[in-house]
């Protein structure tokens, strides 16, 4: 993953590379973290902050490959291929873990913010009743 300051445009320059272990597919950003779905290498939390210093702090296996993620309420939702959507507690990041899983029937590649917004209902609607 690099980190690129493009303030201003015409002097756009790479500050930070940070190596995965696996093959970086999809990030989400925060203001001091980047969620890395790692294929093999499951999710990656990367402290950006500050960018010059950028570095992996926390890194969490998934049982299949990690194609994207979203964060929502200190969670991350990994689609994780043939093992559905992996719920990942980030709070505090050092101690994320896998707090809950949910299998599909078809392998799960990339959220639509639509698909994800229909997940996310269906969870909140689930921990009401």
């Amino acid at each position: 993953m690099q980190i690129i300051d493009i303030d201003p445009p015409d002097s756009a320059s790479i500050i930070k590379t940070v190596d995965t272990p696996g093959s970086a597919l999809a990030v989400y950003l925060t203001a001091d973290y980047a969620y890395v779905a790692d294929n093999s290498s499951g999710l990656q939390i990367i402290d950006i902050t500050p960018p010059g210093s950028a570095a992996i702090v926390k890194d969490v296996n998934t049982p299949d490959g990690a194609y994207d993620v979203v964060l929502k309420d200190g969670f991350a939702f990994v689609a994780d291929r043939s093992s559905g959507i992996q719920i990942i507690d980030v709070e505090p990041v050092n101690s994320a873990y896998i707090v809950n899983q949910l299998i599909l029937q078809e392998a799960l590649l990339h959220f639509g913010y639509q698909a994800i917004s229909l997940i996310l209902l269906m969870i909140r609607w689930n921990a009401d009743h």
